[in-house]
């Protein structure tokens, strides 16, 4: 059954490429490649990382469409052409008929999404003046508050906001490192402001490690950090890194961070690492939170991470097809694409419905459906990889795993009704 089940995954290739489905990856690229110089923001690193969101949304459109158009018209025009019935009846089962016309239409998605992931690199590197370096990042194990006095004190809810007289701070413990041949960089941010209540441009703090002995090690800022930087007409006594606001939802590993550098002889044998902030100014507050400091490894060039993204976001039109193929199979085309398409509408809004539920003001008949809704429902949007992109967060096969695994129930549900009424398809 495996070779009929290739072979039949090789037809609907071919059966999609004479019907001229690859102008939508061509589209697509041309649409990326046209945003390339036209789009822009605030900063130079901001409309990179909006022609990477771009390129990623693009790539997951056409990879959606392509799933859902190939298999419901492929399957449809063999039972309405009676194609199948000189087909199912030979050693190929239906089960294999079904799967193969599944794998042809997954991969043919799987190439129209890299192909525009691929010309999305291109123009992120054009745009950007090389190819941009994605990293790795790696969060806290501990996270205390620094007193005046030079004690930690432990912060249960996880987030404290420091102010008036200067000389506190947090400080991160992280454990399990090892050695990285590209070297370590400290990532800090936090939430800043004016203690009086005004606007303030950025607060002051000391970043340093914590040597074998005890002493705090000052570090380097990276230059090439465009957060972090001191402003022209600003200056404080010991301090090598100045925080600007920067809420949680501000993630670009790149731009949102002060990336510090960190020497090889920080870490100590024994794979831990103490880095703490300390505040400066008394006229500023500062909010730390764990999240507020990071370690990141270079990971590699993004074109690199942009294959893997693909790979995780072909899990959504995995879906999409099975799907399509289980309509198609009782329906006909009009109502497979009406059917799979709205799957994949929906399947991108499920954070509407969480939001709704959040408010408690539905009744409990419409509270009931919607957490229906949300567990019998894919989540999509989880299986997107677009935003570590753009963020440059290396994309890894724990992201391309957990990206399958989280749609396997609906994929195996979907493709067992599918089987289920061709069975029960009178040819």
């Amino acid at each position: 059954m495996i070779a009929g089940t290739i072979a039949v995954a090789g037809l609907s290739w071919r059966e999609a490429w004479r019907g001229r489905l690859w102008l939508v990856p061509v589209a697509g690229a041309l649409v990326v490649a046209g945003l390339a110089p036209t789009v822009d923001a605030a900063d130079p690193g901001g409309a990179v990382r909006l022609l990477a969101a771009a390129a990623g949304a693009a790539a997951g459109f056409c990879g959606i469409l392509l799933a859902a158009l190939v298999p419901a018209a492929q399957l449809t025009r063999d039972l309405e052409s009676r194609v199948a019935l000189t087909v199912l009846p030979k050693p190929l089962p239906r089960v294999g008929w079904l799967l193969g016309r599944w794998a042809g239409a997954v991969a043919m998605a799987g190439a129209a999404a890299l192909v525009v992931a691929l010309v999305g690199s291109l123009a992120v590197t054009w745009r950007s003046g090389g190819m941009p370096e994605m990293r790795q990042a790696v969060m806290p194990g501990d996270f205390r508050r620094l007193t005046g006095l030079g004690e930690a004190v432990a912060v249960p809810q996880g987030v404290v906001r420091l102010a008036g007289p200067a000389g506190d701070g947090g400080v991160w413990t992280f454990s399990g490192l090892g050695a990285s041949p590209h070297g370590l960089e400290v990532l800090v941010r936090a939430r800043t402001g004016a203690s009086g209540g005004g606007i303030v441009e950025s607060a002051p703090v000391r970043v340093a490690y914590r040597s074998a002995n005890g002493a705090a090690v000052p570090l380097e800022l990276d230059p090439a950090s465009p957060y972090g930087r001191q402003p022209i007409d600003a200056s404080a006594s010991g301090a090598n890194a100045w925080l600007a606001d920067r809420s949680p939802e501000r993630r670009s590993l790149a731009a949102d961070w002060a990336r510090l550098r960190l020497p090889a002889e920080a870490v100590g044998s024994d794979g831990r690492l103490t880095i703490q902030v300390v505040r400066l100014d008394p006229a500023t507050w500062i909010e730390l939170s764990t999240a507020s400091c990071a370690l990141a490894s270079p990971a590699g060039p993004q074109v690199l991470h942009a294959t893997r993204a693909v790979l995780a976001e072909l899990a959504t039109p995995a879906v999409i097809a099975a799907a399509a193929l289980a309509v198609a199979a009782v329906a006909s085309l009009p109502v497979a694409l009406l059917a799979s398409l709205t799957l994949a509408f929906a399947g991108h809004a499920l954070w509407a419905v969480r939001e709704s539920l959040s408010f408690n003001e539905s009744g409990r008949a419409l509270a009931r459906l919607l957490e229906l809704t949300l567990t019998a429902l894919p989540d999509f949007a989880a299986t997107g990889q677009g935003i570590r992109l753009a963020a440059g967060e290396a994309v890894g096969w724990a992201q391309v795993g957990g990206a399958w695994l989280a749609v396997a129930p609906h994929l195996v549900v979907l493709l067992a009704l599918g089987w289920w009424a061709l069975q029960r398809r009178q040819l």
